[in-house]
């Protein structure tokens, strides 16, 4: 009976870190904000921006548009068309941007694009370089923000990346929405509250020229940029959070656009676990480093519909124990767990995410909750989601309008 009450708790005493590490996270969020160096007004440090592109042509514009009314004098803009399909280079040629074609189909992933910007660079280098995706859009003072931030901190920094419904996404995404703010906001501003680093968020982020120039860039990672972040705290360098700064983007037009990107993230985010978790945490105990042993216990957490799914399991399985006539106190940690789950989830709606589209979350919550666990059946099967694809999302205005505001020329021919 020993085994079986050890075999019964460990579980849910395992699941405790993670739902403890939320918890702390999500009331930290409710702190004063800690901090953050206000938009310089006259900005005298040269920017490198690198926009990694494959097939973006449609929607890039925006993007652009963006960055050139934040950029000044010695500031370069960099669309990196990555083994592009259609015209994301002349797209962005035409805009009067530096454009550069990278071609090679054996190294397939952003972080090859990354790391073909920064080597661009390299020649005569910035002061700092920005990684902006080509989908989403910049915060009016957001670069200058992201310089004043990086400088006074001396560390990498990572706006807030939110993302929005379209009206031509697919289905209610309330719930993801809900569930991206968790990742993207709550948590990190928690972690910034308390004066500790944040995950990399993929776009929206600075780094100094000393940093990036020989960071671990070229990779076909799916989630390049959780990796990046960790890389770099191992090297002394974990990134800061700017609340004050922030770009979105939309979630997916199409229900396949939805699932590949849901499928991408998570089963980069379990393969990066997996293999990561173990040795960051030996080095953070044995450096002493407390930077890096926050980053790993915040990516300790999984994501919200797995943890959920895991501790409701471990209750499921210590209730099966009592019955089975082992001691009432076996549901003391799977309770704990549900409760500290459910209430670190209660207090960051009700501050982050209780408005009306997003209460109709839970209509919805039936189809989301199986669209997950089919992804996580996916990967305990082995199946994998290998490649870098542009996501699906709402077409953007007609491209000849866009050119016009953009290039500020009316002479732009109309497409017949």
């Amino acid at each position: 009976m020993s085994i079986i009450l050890l075999l019964i708790v460990a579980p849910a005493a395992l699941l405790s870190i993670p739902a403890v590490v939320l918890f702390v996270e999500v009331v930290a969020a409710f702190l004063p904000k800690h901090g953050e160096a206000p938009a310089a007004s006259l900005r005298s440090k040269r920017v490198g921006v690198v926009v990694p592109a494959h097939d973006e042509g449609l929607g890039l514009l925006p993007t652009l548009h963006d960055l050139l009314g934040q950029i000044r004098s010695g500031d370069h803009v960099l669309v990196v068309a990555d083994n592009c399909s259609d015209d994301t280079a002349e797209v962005a040629a035409t805009a009067g941007v530096e454009v550069l074609v990278r071609r090679d189909m054996s190294r397939v992933g952003k972080g090859y694009a990354l790391a073909a910007g920064v080597e661009y660079f390299a020649a005569d280098p910035p002061d700092f370089v920005v990684f902006c995706d080509a989908d989403c859009r910049l915060q009016a003072d957001l670069i200058d923000r992201l310089v004043a931030e990086c400088e006074r901190s001396g560390r990498p920094v990572q706006a807030c990346y939110l993302m929005k419904q379209s009206a031509k996404s697919a289905g209610n995404q309330s719930l993801a929405k809900f569930a991206w703010t968790m990742k993207n906001l709550v948590r990190p501003l928690g972690l910034r509250n308390l004066g500790g680093p944040c995950q990399l968020m993929g776009t929206g982020m600075i780094f100094s020229w000393q940093t990036i120039r020989n960071a671990p860039l070229s990779s076909g990672n799916l989630v390049e940029d959780l990796q990046l972040g960790l890389d770099l705290a191992e090297r002394g360098a974990p990134p800061r959070f700017l609340a004050a700064g922030v770009t979105t983007s939309e979630f997916p037009s199409s229900e396949k656009g939805a699932d590949d990107q849901r499928r991408r993230w998570v089963q980069g985010y379990l393969t990066t676990v997996i293999t990561h978790l173990p040795r960051l945490m030996v080095r953070a105990v044995s450096r002493a480093d407390l930077n890096l042993l926050v980053l790993a216990l915040d990516l300790a957490v999984p994501p919200l519909v797995l943890f959920a799914i895991l501790i409701v399991g471990a209750w499921v399985l210590a209730s099966a124990g009592v019955v089975m006539g082992l001691p009432a106190t076996t549901l003391v940690p799977a309770t704990g767990d549900f409760l500290l789950l459910t209430l670190a989830l209660a207090l960051a709606w009700l501050r982050f995410g209780a408005t009306r589209s997003q209460s109709r979350a839970f209509s919805a919550m039936g189809a989301e909750l199986w669209a997950r666990c089919f992804i996580y059946l996916e990967f305990l099967h082995g199946r994998r989601a290998l490649q870098w694809v542009r996501t699906e999302r709402s077409p953007a205005a007609p491209q000849t309008a866009q050119l016009k505001i953009l290039t500020g020329h009316s002479d732009v021919a109309e497409p017949n």
